[in-house]
């Protein structure tokens, strides 16, 4: 029988196991979201505490990676910033994430009462059921939308309210020609512009009052430009922008693999809000999308919006997975924790506001 083994590296040995990560990745469903050329430009721009690098192996070489971080109170966790849809975990299919997860305890040290998977998708990592040293808990539920048959049909199924708002703005900007219309970015070269409009008129908006927009000077701006840059380079990166005769007006932020794009982040001209350009560009993004065929599932990440509802019926929830050293530790957090489940819907500040946090 194979052994398991646990070694902890410093951050700087990344470079040594990027490969071996890529790999793991690929085993599994190679999601763009644990792609090193996603996670690597975080070290330069959005660490905000010590990270370690946890490699396992056996003998048919590595089996398992994370990055993990200690709250220093009896915590551990993998490293989730919040621009990251799913928690840095990759694995060989084959093998079990709860026993991954608790032979993790032999190398954290002994303060490490409690390991914590954050936010992963059923979908990559079956739910695990609870027991001593398992606990799962609902984090938000997330939409999605497979991408098949005409575009035709999908609008048809929209609620007859939605397309007709939408049919009356388009009319409306058509009379007073300011036409819209809809541009893609692909090229790595245009990521830094596409990046640089996109936190203009984020940082106009409610979210440059609270210091939450991305700017083209800004940690966040730095890491998308960087991100999407790479991604462009492999074919796999789209900034959406859509345009009211020569106005942005909405931008949309996309990374895609295998068939499946991902929309990273959503902004818009809150001074056209009445219009819905945000929504309006979705609509047209999907006609690009199914008229082509060009993905068979478009995911949103991120807690569902009112707005997504109007544009999916397929949910399920995301989770996190708690792992504790012991089971008793297990057995009294679930006597002290409240229980709650997660809850379609929730508000978001004016069109849409983007997925959550990010």
């Amino acid at each position: 029988m194979q052994k398991e083994r646990w070694r902890l590296h410093e951050l700087s040995a990344w470079p040594d196991h990027a490969d071996g990560w890529r790999r793991l990745n690929k085993a599994m469903m190679d999601s763009p979201l644990l792609d090193p050329e996603f996670i690597e430009p975080f070290f330069a721009e959005l660490i905000d505490a010590p990270l370690k690098l946890a490699v396992c192996s056996d003998n048919d070489g590595p089996a398992a990676m994370t990055l993990v971080c200690d709250d220093g109170r009896g915590r551990a966790s993998t490293f989730s910033p919040r621009q990251a849809p799913l928690g840095f975990w990759v694995q060989r299919p084959d093998l079990s994430m709860v026993k991954l997860g608790l032979g993790l305890f032999k190398v954290l040290p002994l303060t490490s009462l409690q390991f914590t998977l954050m936010t992963q998708d059923p979908d990559i990592f079956p739910r695990p059921d609870n027991s001593g040293h398992v606990k799962t808990i609902d984090h938000v539920p997330t939409a999605r939308i497979p991408l098949a048959g005409s575009f035709e049909d999908y609008w048809a199924a929209r609620s007859k309210k939605l397309r007709e708002n939408l049919r009356r703005a388009r009319n409306g900007l058509e009379r007073n020609n300011r036409p819209p219309r809809l541009i893609e970015l692909t090229k790595p070269e245009d990521m830094a512009r596409g990046i640089a409009e996109y936190g203009e008129m984020e940082s106009a908006g409610w979210k440059g009052g609270i210091d939450g927009a991305i700017h083209a000077d800004n940690a966040q701006g730095r890491y998308y430009t960087e991100m999407l840059t790479r991604f462009a380079r492999m074919g796999s990166a789209s900034i959406f922008q859509f345009y009211y005769g020569d106005k942005l007006v909405a931008s949309d932020i996309c990374v895609y693999r295998n068939g499946v794009i991902i929309g990273l982040k959503t902004t818009y001209d809150e001074t056209e809000k009445s219009t819905s350009p945000a929504l309006m560009m979705r609509q047209e993004m999907m006609r690009d999308f199914l008229d082509h065929a060009r993905f068979t599932r478009y995911e949103f990440y991120g807690r569902v919006r009112d707005w997504q509802t109007k544009w999916s019926n397929d949910f399920r929830v995301m989770y996190h997975l708690n792992l504790y050293r012991w089971s008793w530790l297990g057995a009294l957090h679930s006597r002290l924790s409240k229980s709650g489940k997660a809850e379609i819907g929730g508000s978001a500040r004016a069109e849409e506001s983007g997925k959550g946090d990010k």
